[in-house]
Formats: structure tokens, sequence, C-alpha cells
């Protein structure tokens, strides 16, 4: 009687607690292909969750894997999560692609996102990503900066993205007496250009599928520091280095201000040479559509 509009929102976000059938009806519907497709690390956090809500997840997830004719896996973590060992044999790692030439490094763009922006004279941390839930960890961000700041008084903060914790962050930044440190975006349709403006890029999360975005920062010729827990696969470049988040923000701030005066390069080539060239990853997934077509693996 207290299920409304609100409460279903919030079971679909967490649990998906409507999700669990929806291959079991394609297959009896005789669709030909049917892909179930994984981008995210989905045991993380079962701990926390209402049991009930666990077995559900679970039995949705094995259900939808028994009926798949395709498994599809963005890294090898996130498909171990949703499918299990016992199916990895039959799982084909796809990395989400990206369009290269809008995130290759552009230094006229850089000096003229800087500008507009009015960091000219910042030394720039950026981050992108939700404010939906804990995962990708704003507030360790802030931390951060907080701790730079005692060294370096240039730093500032540009944090790209939306969602209904960012209210939250902003007075958690308020709080903390960096309101003047950071520039909150919001949504942008042009995150390529913000990628430009930045120094470093930081991806604190406390669980990625992959981690699409410290992709394209490394695309932009960024120096990269990531959680421990962004999958191996995310690592295109040789700008990008793990860290954890469990020992707090003084290792992070250690190796940001080690990056002061890093010079940015052209490291398309790279990224595409690891298989997350757009152009080329399309034509594989259409392979994919159309050999699977005929060939139930469930069957």
């Amino acid at each position: 009687e207290d299920f409304n509009e609100q409460t279903y929102q919030n079971y679909y976000t967490d649990y998906d607690y409507f999700n669990l059938l929806p291959l079991w009806f394609a297959k009896r519907s005789k669709v030909p292909c049917r892909i179930l497709h994984a981008h995210n690390i989905y045991t993380s956090g079962y701990e926390k969750k209402n049991p009930i809500a666990v077995k559900l997840y679970m039995a949705g997830f094995a259900i939808n894997t028994a009926n798949a004719t395709v498994l599809i896996g963005v890294s090898k973590e996130a498909a171990r999560s949703a499918f299990g060992e016992k199916n990895m044999k039959n799982v084909m790692i796809l990395p989400n692609a990206i369009e290269v030439d809008r995130y290759r490094f552009q230094s006229d763009l850089r000096i003229k996102m800087r500008k507009s922006l009015d960091i000219e004279d910042k030394f720039v941390i950026g981050h992108i990503g939700r404010y939906e839930n804990d995962q990708k960890n704003q507030e360790f961000v802030l931390k951060i900066l907080k701790e730079l700041l005692k060294t370096e008084p240039k730093s500032h903060l540009l944090m790209i993205g939306d969602g209904k914790k960012l209210d939250g962050i902003k007075q958690m930044a308020a709080d903390l007496g960096l309101s003047e440190n950071v520039t909150f975006t919001g949504n942008v349709s042009n995150v390529q250009d913000y990628l430009q403006a930045m120094d470093v890029f930081v991806l604190p999360s406390r669980k990625e599928g992959l981690g699409i975005v410290a992709v394209e920062a490394q695309t932009a010729g960024l120096y990269c520091l990531v959680s421990d827990r962004v999958p191996r696969e995310a690592k295109v470049t040789g700008n990008i280095e793990f860290l954890s988040i469990d020992h707090g923000v003084d290792p992070w701030s250690e190796a940001i201000l080690k990056k002061r005066g890093y010079m940015r390069t052209d490291t398309s080539q790279e990224v595409i040479s690891h298989g997350y060239d757009i152009d080329l990853r399309s034509g594989d997934l259409e392979k994919l559509y159309l050999e699977s077509v005929g060939k139930d693996r469930t069957e």
C-alpha cells in the first residue's frame, strides 16, 4: 500500500526488479538475436543491499544469461560479475569505443576553453561523473582538492556531471571552504572540449565496469589517476596510474602535484591500437549481430 511512484523509481534504479525476464520472453517470442551486455561491477555493494533484493537481482541475471544468445562485457570484471565464472568462456569482451578524433588533444582548443572558464592561470584537476549514488566518490575528489591547496594555491577543480546528489556535493564544497576553487558545470554536451581545459584527471570510483571517461581523458592526452577498482582494461596509454582509495587522499594529492607542468601530447594512436576506435568496433558489433542470428547457444 506504500508502493508509490518514488518507491518504484528507487527499486528500479537500485535493483532492476523489473528487468528479470525480458530475454526469457524474447526467446519464447523467437527473437533470433538476444544480447546481454554487462557494463558495470554488479556484485559490488551486495552486502549493503536487502538480502531479498540481492536474490532477486541475482535471479534476474541468471534468467537473462540463460536465455541470451550473446554475452558481452565491457571488461572481464564486469562480465564475471554479471554472468558468473562458468559462463566466461562464452563471453565476448567488447570495450566501449569512442570517436577518437573528437577527443584528440588540441592545444588551441585548450587555450580557448581555459579562457572561457576563467581558469587560465590555474592548475586544473578534472572529474566527470553522475551524482546519483556513491559510485563515483565525488566527496573524495573534494578532499583531494582540500589537500592540494595546502601546497598549490592555484589548484582548481572542474566537476562535470549532474544528478540528485549534486546539491549535496556543492554544499560539501561550501562547508570545506572550496566554493571559489570549484567549477560545477552540470551536464554538458561537449565533454571532449572540457577535457582539453584540464591538467590532471581523477576518477576515485568505488566500482567501475570499465571507466570509459578514463579512456576519453587519456585520448585527450591527460594524465589520469584512477581508483584501483577501475578495471585494468581502462589502461590504453602510459598516462594512467591506479591508486587505492582506502588510504586517504595524501597519495592522490602527492601524485597529482608531481604532474605540475606535465606536457600533453597526442596519444590517439595508442588508444586506437587498444581497440577503442568506434569506427573499428562498430564493424565488429555489426558482424556479431549478423553471425548470432540462427546460432542459439541456449538450445
